[in-house]
């Protein structure tokens, strides 16, 4: 049986409002951080929590803890770190794909048009400029025999994947086969 206003006062059954927000100040390796604590009103706050982070910058004992404890504070986690055995530093490589449609010239100082996957920009973007879908565009590349550039099918995925290109290279291909 569901309750009605007379089991329950018809105040029960209205809407709180949403309440307000308390900020809270908890420590962080800046400095302090505000966050914000959603109550309702009338309604008693949940527990304020205090949360320091503390970077050792020199060694430390047991000492150090247990007035940590006496001070009222729970130890979270502990976060160790230390130096690389390697000893150098990890040197991020750059690594960038040659785009779609371009390949590194003979010189090895410049790209060059690659004329297998330019045809299959042009045709992409026939067929884009046709309104068909991403899967009718890989279909229609797969009936053609034309690959990805890794040696795969084309799908939907792929075909959508490759529009930043497509937006790029297209005032070039456009510009191209205008002055043909």
């Amino acid at each position: 049986m569901r309750p009605t206003n007379e089991q329950h006062g018809s105040a029960d059954l209205e809407p709180k409002p949403l309440g307000k927000l308390i900020p809270q100040m908890s420590a962080s390796r800046s400095g302090v951080e505000t966050s914000l604590l959603m109550v309702r009103r009338g309604e008693p706050a949940m527990a304020r929590i205090e949360r320091i982070r503390e970077v050792i910058s020199q060694g430390f004992d047991e000492s150090y803890f247990r007035k940590k404890l006496k001070e009222g504070w729970s130890l979270v986690a502990v976060h160790w770190e230390r130096e690389a055995e390697s000893g150098a530093p990890d040197q991020q490589s750059w690594i960038e794909e040659v785009p779609f449609g371009l390949q590194v010239a003979q010189d090895c100082l410049h790209l060059e048009e690659n004329p297998a996957e330019r045809r299959t920009l042009e045709l992409m973007l026939k067929l884009i400029s046709s309104d068909k879908s991403m899967s009718q565009i890989a279909a229609e590349l797969n009936a053609q025999h034309l690959l990805t550039r890794a040696g795969t099918r084309w799908t939907q995925t792929t075909v959508f994947n490759m529009l930043p290109r497509l937006i790029e290279a297209a005032p070039h291909i456009w510009k191209s086969a205008a002055s043909y």
